[in-house]
């Protein structure tokens, strides 16, 4: 061969990696960024929706770059890959010689499905780093644009990227992904080139089965336990939620917590009638409200918001409480028990009941319903009114009363109540 000929192969060579190789450092190491990224040999932030950059190296088709920053070349063509929240590869990669290499190709346009498993577009785990699925070289379809029919020549341009995994720590890609005949093996970094991320490949929370519930024990009554559950979380991981009526951005009451569990839920602060604020903003009488809760792992980003929505219940639980006189009763005296004011026996309304509004008298139609225990005796209808009168005929005695309003019943706690033997008359008798 000629030496003429052979010195302008030499030329064409060195022009071409000087056109196309990685571009020599202003920057070489990302601490020499403040805080931002050595990308193409410049401090760069970290580049919104194209986290990937550097360059690969195929010893078939040579430099593949992953961002247009390697360049410095975005105001004349504006390309990158991405790694998304939930760890999925979108975007392009170029390649001087095969052209635009997608990374979230669609299954094959004729068979419905990609050559082998795993049956998915690239994909990076957040728990190990490895790299699953396929990218393609548009250049394998019949358009080149990666969703026509494949080409007839034997090459479809698919690149399985299962031996590629990024280090959690640096965001480094490291490994080789095949590309059949054509493309052969990638590596994605040596001494002097690599692929890297600064996605800080920490998974989004996916919060999911929001639900509510009343807690019928009669404890809390005006806002419901909010539940839901999550996936891909980190424990503990953080979550915020917040109750609204119809504008989301104005909260009547908002929380947060880092639970440990994927079954999280929030249960308000309050108790009873929860008639304090701001928990009085969510009102009773059957009224319609929206709730909506996100999380994050530590580090990590938000996810959206998931909404749902929840009825007030009618009004409070009732309140029943009661006492009983004289506080050291006797065995066979009268004892009086007292759960509502009634002139001349009993002082207060111990046990109270609500609508909508707040406290009322207890309506006529509400149910009382005492539960002795066996040493006791009272009038024939005394287990069905608000203040009977008994006679305990034991020392011990368990005590306990339920009251059911028009929607609602509730159950007051068992009292121990010990009865005492009447005291002894002493009659003097003269000598």
């Amino acid at each position: 061969m000629p030496k003429k000929f052979l010195t302008l192969i030499l030329i064409s060579l060195i022009a071409f990696f000087i056109s196309f190789a990685p571009p020599a450092d202003a920057c070489s190491l990302d601490s020499e960024c403040e805080g931002n990224f050595c990308i193409g040999g410049n401090c760069q932030s970290c580049p919104s929706g194209k986290n990937v950059f550097g360059w690969a190296w195929s010893e078939n088709v040579g430099w593949l770059s992953f961002n247009c920053l390697n360049q410095n070349s975005c105001a004349t063509v504006n390309y990158g890959v991405n790694i998304g929240d939930d760890g999925t590869m979108s975007g392009y990669a170029w390649s001087e010689n095969i052209g635009w290499i997608k990374f979230d190709p669609a299954p094959d346009s004729t068979s419905g499905s990609y050559p082998e498993d795993p049956q998915s577009p690239a994909k990076v785990d957040f728990g190990t780093g490895n790299v699953t699925g396929w990218a393609r070289a548009c250049a394998g379809t019949v358009n080149g644009d990666c969703t026509g029919a494949t080409r007839t020549d034997g090459w479809d341009g698919w690149i399985k990227l299962d031996g590629v995994s990024v280090n959690k720590t640096t965001g480094d890609f490291s490994g080789w992904a095949w590309g059949s005949d054509v493309v052969g093996w990638i590596h994605f970094a040596d001494t002097n080139y690599k692929v890297r991320t600064c996605s800080d490949l920490i998974p989004i929370p996916v919060v999911s089965d929001l639900s509510f519930s009343y807690a019928m024990a009669c404890s809390q009554s005006r806002i419901p336990t909010l539940s839901w559950n999550v996936s891909d979380a980190i424990f503990p991981y953080d979550y915020e939620i917040k109750i609204y009526g119809s504008d989301p951005d104005v909260p009547i009451l908002a929380n947060s917590g880092s639970p440990s569990s994927s079954s999280g839920s929030w249960i308000s602060a309050c108790t009873g009638c929860c008639d304090v604020a701001p928990y009085n903003g969510i009102l009773f009488g059957g009224e319609s409200y929206n709730w909506a809760v996100r999380a994050k792992n530590s580090g990590g980003s938000w996810s959206g918001w998931q909404t749902s929505n929840f009825t007030t219940q009618n009004h409070c639980y009732p309140y029943v409480d009661f006492n009983w006189s004289p506080a050291k009763p006797f065995i066979g005296r009268d004892i009086q028990f007292c759960s509502r004011a009634d002139a001349g026996a009993c002082t207060a309304d111990l046990t109270k009941c609500y609508d909508a509004t707040g406290e009322i008298s207890c309506p006529v139609g509400a149910e009382w319903s005492w539960k002795f225990g066996i040493g006791v005796t009272c009038d024939d209808d005394a287990i069905d009114i608000p203040n009977p009168k008994c006679q305990f005929i034991s020392t011990n005695n368990e005590v306990s009363l339920t009251v059911r309003d028009s929607d609602y019943s509730c159950a007051s706690s068992t009292r121990s109540i010990k009865a005492y033997p009447p005291l002894t008359k002493w009659k003097e008798i003269a000598p």
